[in-house]
């Protein structure tokens, strides 16, 4: 015999059932797939955000480092060319090559810069920046006059990566990338 609920209706249960009560095996299983699906999207589009990012402050950095560059000649008549262990970069077509951070900042901290920027992805070997120079000597003179400074970028995809650039002051890199030591740099800006 149906019961009345507690409005006063009465409720008449299918033939051959109870009234049901929860969900079903199949209906679970599909809402499981739903969530594990938009998870997986969303995780995909959170990651390729966080590279794009991340190749955006290092092309924002290497633009920092090259205003910086400007001002140091602008007051010196020189880039810097000194290395850390007391050298000097060295004269000739033959570039060399400078990792930067904020304790090997060329010289520029806290003068030219209070804050020297760093690779925002500091888990791998290949993520500093690069600092190449060229330099011609007039007597016991050493006056650096071109440079380049180089980055990778994370998305190869990106417009900037893939241009075909002119190559930079200092001659190098290819059109699409340069190699030092063992990593490969796709991105660079050069003084004009």
């Amino acid at each position: 015999m149906p019961k009345p609920n507690h409005k006063g209706f009465t409720l008449y249960p299918r033939r051959g059932q109870g009234i049901s009560v929860g969900f079903t095996l199949i209906e679970l299983l599909v809402v499981i797939a739903i969530i594990g699906i938009l998870t997986g999207i969303g995780i995909t589009s959170f990651s390729s955000a966080q590279v794009k990012g991340r190749d955006t402050s290092r092309k924002s950095d290497l633009n920092t480092i090259r205003l910086t560059l400007e001002q140091y000649f602008n007051k010196n008549g020189s880039y810097p060319c000194a290395l850390t262990n007391g050298g000097l970069c060295g004269n000739g077509s033959t570039p060399q090559y400078i990792a930067t951070s904020k304790t090997n900042n060329l010289g520029l901290s806290p003068i030219y810069i209070t804050d020297f920027p760093e690779d925002p992805n500091k888990a791998t070997a290949c993520q500093p920046y690069y600092y190449g120079v060229k330099v011609t000597t007039a007597g016991l003179t050493f006056k650096a006059y071109q440079y380049t400074i180089f980055a990778k970028l994370e998305n190869a995809n990106d417009s900037d990566a893939l241009a075909t650039k002119t190559a930079p002051a200092i001659g190098l890199p290819s059109a699409a990338s340069q190699t030092i030591g063992a990593c490969t740099y796709n991105y660079w800006v050069s003084n004009p």
